[in-house]
């Protein structure tokens, strides 16, 4: 540090003068140790918060936690302001601007290295325009974090020079005077009143112990607890679902607190206010958590209120998994009735330190003789026998030692509506009017799914043709369930008739396919096309009066063959020649009826 040795010197004469007597800001109010909110950061009280390490001269003006006195309300939004109970750091204050002072930047480094990220937050950017006599800025803020108290703060905020006050924390009691961020007067003396001199005009350093100020958010704040033992509970463990105490939150905490903050982070998970939770008097209150942090430091943590949300009992279960159950007991005097549950998942640093936690989940709590046992009945794969499908849920209530029961009209009829391709079935768990229910329990009826049925037809064509020119059998696959009446279809059945082989005619189907006939296994469906009848004609030829021309004079008789429906007709080499060869006495003649090959032969 510069001018190292006019700094030692002004400890010396800073922290030399004769002791005095301190007033105390510990009191025993009647306070619970633990409040939820942030109005116990309030004028008269004490907050612990970050933590840091300077040394002086070899004197450690602090190590460790910071203990801040609450002046009242800040001077930025809704904000508190702090100032350190006890000079805790060096520095030196030159300048007449506090912008350019070295002290500033001190400030700057102290919030950098006493406050952890989350701490951070809850700081709030002060701005303040110059509060000096003059009129030239010298002790404005701009947007910052901590700082030191001008002279017309340190005079409005403290209400006697006695008051004005500070020591080293190292605990003998000897003041020291503390810088201001004003130029004139920039001190507070040993005896708490303001020094005389200015900054102006001079070059030198002055070697200071600092005081620094901020303003904290209360908003910020989830919960206060008494900064020492406030927390101080025997914890179970959630791994093994350890039972865990839920301890009076007693009074007398005195004005010492340290800070729940919370932490945005957390992802943790329990429960919501329309589901209350039940518990028996001395019996167990079982929490399931999910997306609790998991660590040495991690709890899940409860407080247990009375019906106007004020917490009487406070507990915490340390978390080695992100899911489980936390499990309380209740405490032995609580009275029946209804209270709130306060769920959180938390970061404990110990006494003095400041605490890290999730959102707060409330969660409703009866205590009660009867617990209620909501059994929701459902159906899959159909219907109830009513027609309905919704589940239906029945409340019945058990006490500590006998379990909730069943009566007959309670059980929804079931059986008779399966979806389309489903069946009768029967209750997933078996269960009767004499079956004991010790919690929420979810009953389902199953109706069996049918099995599955195919069966093939066949369609086959015989002496001729489909009417779409195929002679390829057609093979229909007709799909379903066990009960179903499977039928063809319209498109299934293949048109046949029309096309039938050379000596064919139309026939028919062996058996007739129908759309509205059941086929109940495998079916083949022939349609066989009919032969046509055969048919003879007899033609004869004969000569009179001579010869054929081959010289021969018998009859010539042609057979045409055919089947029904055939148009005969005879061929070239049928009709034989004749009129070359007349008898003696005869010359060429002709044919009564001319044959030709272009006649249709229709008869003998």
């Amino acid at each position: 540090m510069k001018h190292a040795g006019r700094i030692l010197l002004a400890l010396a004469l800073l922290c030399g003068a004769a002791l005095m007597i301190l007033p105390s800001f510990a009191y025993g109010d009647g306070t619970p140790v633990i409040v939820i909110g942030g109005e116990k950061i309030s004028k008269g009280n004490t907050v612990w918060f970050g933590n840091y390490t300077q040394k002086w001269g070899g004197v450690a003006l602090n190590d460790g936690p910071v203990r801040w006195r609450v002046l009242g309300d800040g001077n930025a939004r809704s904000g508190k302001l702090l100032l350190s109970e006890y000079v805790i750091g060096a520095t030196e204050r030159n300048k007449v601007h506090w912008a350019y002072d070295p002290s500033r930047h001190w400030c700057g480094e102290f919030y950098k290295k006493a406050f952890t990220n989350l701490e951070k937050q809850a700081v709030i950017k002060t701005s303040k325009d110059n509060d000096y006599d003059s009129s030239d800025g010298s002790s404005a803020l701009n947007q910052e974090s901590v700082f030191f108290l001008s002279f017309k703060e340190a005079e409005h905020y403290f209400l006697s020079n006695i008051e004005r006050i500070a020591t080293v924390s190292s605990g003998d009691n000897e003041p020291c005077n503390w810088v201001l961020r004003s130029p004139e007067p920039f001190l507070v003396e040993t005896d708490g009143k303001f020094s005389t001199g200015s900054l102006a005009g001079h070059n030198s350093s002055y070697g200071q112990v600092a005081r620094p100020a901020m303003n904290i958010d209360p908003n910020s704040v989830l919960f206060v607890s008494a900064a020492t033992g406030g927390k101080s509970v025997t914890a179970g463990s959630s791994s093994d679902q350890e039972e865990a105490e839920l301890f009076r939150i007693s009074g007398n905490s005195g004005r010492e607190w340290k800070l729940t903050l919370k932490d945005d982070s957390r992802e943790f998970a329990c429960g919501d206010a329309n589901t209350p939770l039940y518990a028996f008097p001395r019996g167990e209150i079982r929490i399931p958590f999910r997306n609790a942090k998991k660590g040495d430091n991690e709890y899940v943590s409860v407080f247990l209120c009375d019906s106007a949300d004020s917490p009487l009992y406070y507990g915490s279960v340390q978390t080695s998994t992100a899911d489980g159950t936390a499990v309380f007991r209740v405490p032995d005097n609580l009275s029946l009735g209804s209270y709130t549950l306060i769920v959180f998942n938390e970061q404990k640093n110990g006494d003095k330190q400041t605490d890290y936690s999730s959102d707060f989940v409330v969660i409703p709590l009866n205590v009660a003789d009867t617990v209620p046992v909501t059994v929701t009945f459902r159906v899959v794969n159909g219907l109830w026998d009513d027609g309905s499908k919704e589940p239906k849920n029945i409340v019945i209530y058990r006490t500590e030692t006998t379990g909730a029961k069943l009566e007959a009209k309670d059980i929804p009829a079931a059986g008779s509506k399966p979806d389309n391709t489903y069946k009768q079935g029967r209750w997933h768990t078996v269960f009767d009017t004499n079956t004991s229910f010790w919690e929420d329990t979810i009953l389902e009826y199953h109706y069996y799914a049918k099995d599955s049925i195919s069966h093939t037809v066949v369609f086959k064509v015989e002496n001729g043709f489909w009417d779409n020119g195929s002679a390829e059998p057609v093979t229909i696959i007709l799909d379903g369930h066990e009960g179903d009446i499977l039928k063809l279809q319209k498109g299934d059945i293949p048109s046949a008739g029309s096309r039938p082989g050379s000596t064919f005619k139309a026939g028919n189907w062996h058996i007739v396919p129908t759309t509205e006939t059941a086929i109940t296994g495998n079916m083949t469906y022939t349609y066989s096309y009919f032969p046509k009848d055969e048919i003879s004609h007899t033609v004869t030829f004969r000569v009179e009066n001579g010869l054929w021309d081959d010289g021969t004079a018998e009859p010539r008789i042609v057979v045409l063959h055919g089947h029904e429906g055939d148009i005969l007709k005879l061929q070239a080499g049928d009709i034989p020649k004749a009129g070359s060869r007349p008898a003696g006495t005869f010359k060429a003649g002709n044919w009564h009826i001319i044959p030709t090959t272009q006649t249709a032969i229709t008869g003998d």
